[in-house]
């Protein structure tokens, strides 16, 4: 692969000598994370909102406000 910048060190690479593997690995298990407590909370979104179109006494106070 073309190097754009060789004499400039690779992020990373420094007194630390953490391996790309691994980094890659724990940024992707990382993200996963994230992603799976975004759905989880999407998921309650559209059960709450579900719950509440389905249900007049709730729904009726909220769209009836000058809101």
């Amino acid at each position: 692969m073309f190097d754009q910048y060789p004499n400039q060190s690779r992020w990373g690479a420094g007194a630390a000598g953490v391996d790309r593997a691994a980094f890659d690995e724990g940024l992707r298990k990382h993200m996963l994370r994230v992603y799976n407590f975004m759905m989880l909370g999407l998921g309650v979104t559209g059960l709450v909102a579900l719950f509440v179109a389905s249900t007049p006494a709730l729904y009726v106070p909220i769209f009836t406000t000058p809101l």
